[in-house]
């Protein structure tokens, strides 16, 4: 991982810095693996590491300095390595690594009379790598890969990087391992630590155990005229499984180089097929879209059946026709070809020449900002016949774009002609985006706003727009500085500013004050604006046009031009809330009491009790801040028809047939009786009682359960 520096011309020896000693080369071995070389090379290899950098810090006469950005080492010594204060044999001990522990340093010190070699690990401290005739720390590589099992016979997994340490499982054929450090030995194999910390071998002098993985999900395409074998594993004599066939499309999962150097890759199914070998390509890397091409080409281009060029010609493309693409691939020769959603193959492009070109759908509108004409021409070319043009200030409606060959931006409208939005130069647009709409703005600046003429921010202005007065856009359009403007109904414009220009929305709803203290009626929208009244707490009023300001508080503009605030800035506190007017009737469906309050809030004083199969009449109903459907009574008083809590639910409406089969009950429970239903309040009561001398009916307690739309009288005990 690390890369040589640069060495010095042997004619040249190297000095010191301070011109006070040359640099020194010591040699040494270990099992013909550990080289230690200082001088032409400058630089030490312990294992598979070499250092990353030259610099050359304070030498004295004996030893050199070799500093590097990190050097990574294993203490493969059972007995361990001493961490001390300084360089010397003899200082502080400070520390010890244990055996499998890894550390890294930047400074290697060497000493040419002992051939000891130490590692400085941090500013103070060393430790010693190679004390002249034995390693006791290893070069080691830090990595972040994934390792398949190719051996057959599988691969033993150990505690320690040591070979002889004793085996704790083993991996089995073709299973997935992830290293973080590899290390080679004193004789020459290759082991990976695992991030569960324990060791395995990837090679060693008879086989290869495991190989490095990369993960390929990406879809491949099957460019051979031969067919190319699906095997159960990645050598080569693994049992066959099936056969791809020419064109087909195939998912990968992992890609793998086997022992003989050719590219294998898995697919999701977990089989292997060859993707190169020294001689040929089986399988090239494709990616998959979703987009759409138009044929550009002044020649019909051939549609074949498969992803070579030279696959049987089932149809032809013609200029402007339109195609959806699903798959793209270049082949050997450097064409790009796109597989069609009805699998068939096509040209993009090869070399200079342009085929297809990507098309993006853009069904809106533009208007056209050029100070000239623009030309609307028959085709795609930005030479074809001129057919008419698109004036200053006019909107087109588009269907798509499509870049052309010089860079200009062509747009197809919904009439079927072309124009360009841009030339070659896309910083001088001929037509922006523009969005139809159809909103109110009140112009809240108190120097107003002004109205121009056109588009263009320069030009001439045709009035003002006084503070108050409320407009209607029906075109956004951005420039290209990035300012909003917006087309008013009058065919003028102006500039939407926030603290100028907000946008209102009418509304036609009844709003109840839920402020205890009542709400503050001023003669417009801002603060400063003159009381003209105040709405009492409960008190009713219609609304006309809500207003977002840009401190997050909100207003309401009644329907007589006066203005009350909805909210301060917090949407869960209103102080006013938009109620439903009605005039229904509701049945008590609860089992227990429902309580009646003399105001709107839930914990207001209780004033009656409202008891299963009672009917009462409900005048406004409104949503409080708890999430309950709060409902006012003909008398004034408040009810709650629907619980936020649990969403239960304690009165439901009831309609006229309900009412009339009341009254024909009560008339069947009570026959000496003349019954009415006469509204009192918001209760019903019979209108006439028995005289004293009369004799009574037996005294029942009507409760109606409701089953489809029938209703019966139980009795009282």
């Amino acid at each position: 991982k690390h890369e040589p520096v640069q060495t010095t011309p042997k004619s040249t020896p190297p000095t010191c810095p301070r011109g006070r000693c040359s640099l020194p080369r010591v040699e040494g071995s270990e099992a013909g693996v550990l080289r230690t070389t200082f001088g032409d090379g400058l630089f030490a290899e312990l294992g598979n590491a070499r250092p990353a950098g030259k610099n050359l810090c304070a030498s004295h006469e004996g030893a050199r300095h070799v500093s590097m950005p990190t050097y990574t080492f294993l203490c493969v010594s059972p007995r361990g390595a001493l961490v001390r204060s300084g360089l010397a044999p003899n200082s502080l001990v400070k520390g010890e690594l244990q055996i499998d522990q890894v550390v890294d340093g930047s400074e290697l010190h060497a000493d040419k009379r002992t051939g000891a070699l130490r590692l400085k690990i941090d500013d103070t401290q060393w430790v010693l790598v190679y004390n002249g005739s034995e390693a006791l720390l290893r070069s080691a590589s830090r990595v972040d890969a994934f390792y398949m099992c190719i051996h057959p016979g599988g691969a033993e997994v150990r505690r320690e990087f040591a070979a002889d340490s004793g085996a704790v499982e083993v991996l089995n054929f073709h299973s997935l391992v992830h290293g973080v450090l590899t290390c080679k030995d004193a004789a020459g194999c290759m082991h990976v630590k695992l991030d569960s910390g324990c060791w395995s071998c990837i090679h060693d002098q008879f086989a290869h155990f495991l190989q490095p993985i990369k993960l390929a999900d990406e879809l491949y395409v099957c460019v051979s005229d031969d067919v190319v074998l699906l095997r159960d594993g990645l050598p080569a004599s693994s049992e066959c499984l099936g056969r791809l066939s020419s064109s087909e499309v195939v998912q990968g999962a992992w890609t793998c180089l086997d022992v003989e150097g050719c590219m294998q890759l898995m697919l999701d199914d977990g089989s292997w097929a060859c993707i190169q070998d020294a001689a040929h390509q089986y399988l090239r890397p494709a990616t998959g879209v979703d987009a759409y091409y138009m044929c550009v080409s002044t020649e019909s281009l051939a549609v074949r059946s498969g992803f070579s060029v030279g696959s049987s010609v089932i149809g032809h493309l013609h200029q402007e026709q339109i195609v959806h693409g699903v798959l793209l691939c270049d082949n050997e020769s450097g064409v790009t070809r796109l597989q069609l959603e009805s699998g068939n193959w096509t040209s993009v492009c090869s070399g200079t020449r342009t085929f297809l070109r990507l098309v993006t759908p853009a069904i809106r509108h533009y208007l056209c900002v050029s100070p000239r004409n623009v030309s609307v021409r028959t085709g795609f070319a930005e030479k074809s016949p001129v057919v008419g043009e698109v004036l200053h200030g006019e909107v087109v409606r588009g269907v798509l774009t499509c870049l052309t060959c010089s860079g200009a931006l062509r747009l197809k409208m919904e009439v079927g002609k072309w124009i360009s939005l841009h030339a070659a130069d896309a910083s001088q647009p001929l037509l922006l985006e523009a969005a139809a709409i159809d909103e109110n703005y009140l112009c809240v600046g108190s120097a107003g706003l002004f109205a121009q003429k056109g588009f263009p921010a320069t030009s001439a202005r045709v009035g003002t727009l006084p503070f108050g007065e409320v407009v209607r856009a029906v075109l956004s359009c951005v420039n290209t500085e990035g300012v909003t403007r917006l087309k008013l109904e009058d065919g003028s414009w102006t500039t939407f500013l926030e603290d100028a220009l907000r946008p209102v929305k009418h509304v036609d709803a009844v709003y109840l004050c839920t402020c205890p203290k009542g709400a503050v009626v001023r003669s417009s929208h801002a603060d400063s604006g003159n009381v003209v009244g105040e709405l009492a707490p409960e008190q009713t009023v219609r609304g006309a046009m809500l207003l977002s300001c840009k401190d997050g508080s909100s207003r309401l503009m009644l329907d007589n031009g006066s203005w009350v605030a909805v909210h301060a800035g917090d949407a869960t506190r209103p102080m006013l809330r938009p109620v439903t007017v009605l005039d229904r009737r509701y049945v008590c469906v609860s089992p227990k009491a429902v309580r009646v309050t003399s105001t709107f809030a839930s914990t207001g004083a209780v004033s009656g009790q409202i008891h299963e199969g009672q009917v009462v009449r409900g005048v406004v109903a409104c949503l409080n801040g708890k999430g309950d459907i709060r409902l006012k009574l003909a008398n004034g008083k408040w009810t709650t028809v629907q619980s936020g809590n649990d969403s239960s639910v304690l009165l439901e409406p009831c309609s006229e047939e309900f009412l009339l089969e009341l009254a024909r009950r009560l008339q069947e429970a009570s026959p000496r009786r003349s019954l009415s239903l006469s509204r009192v309040g918001s209760s019903f009561s019979p209108a006439s009682r028995p005289s004293r001398g009369e004799p009574r009916s037996p005294r029942r307690s009507l409760s109606l359960s409701r089953a489809g739309s029938s209703f019966s009288p139980a009795s009282r005990r």
